[in-house]
């Protein structure tokens, strides 16, 4: 197994992203930014702006909900200055989530390997990419 050079030539599987992921673009450094500082820190707006939240989770919102429980064992409940907001606080809140949880997620995995220079074992070598 040839090792890595720079982090974009990780040897990964092809990643399957939740369909209320805008996945276009989105790269191994968008994953990381997201994974370690969070949506609101502007790495990944679709979650973050009002309208764009509130479409994900008109179309998506019991997946959101049920991604996050499957993973976390439970939905948080909404914070208390954010259910004075609204409802856009609220997809908000639940979408930065579950985009969280999939970065995390991908991250951990994806990087497994780096400690030893390579990506894990028994995969193809590809730029990151999602599909």
């Amino acid at each position: 197994m040839t090792e890595a050079t720079t982090k974009d030539d990780l040897f990964v599987n092809p990643v399957i992203v939740p369909p209320f992921i805008e996945k276009d673009g989105l790269g191994y450094y968008d994953i990381e930014a997201i994974a370690n500082h969070g949506c609101e820190s502007g790495a990944y707006m679709p979650a973050v702006t009002y309208h764009s939240a509130r479409k994900t989770m008109g179309e998506h919102g019991n997946e959101v909900l049920e991604w996050i429980e499957e993973r976390r064992g439970e939905i948080p409940p909404v914070p208390d200055d954010t259910r004075l907001c609204g409802w856009d606080h609220i997809c908000v809140f639940y979408l930065s989530i579950a985009v969280e949880i999939f970065a995390q997620d991908l991250l951990e995995g994806m990087c497994g390997g780096l400690a030893h220079g390579h990506g894990p074992t028994g995969t193809t070598k590809v730029k990151v990419w999602i599909s």
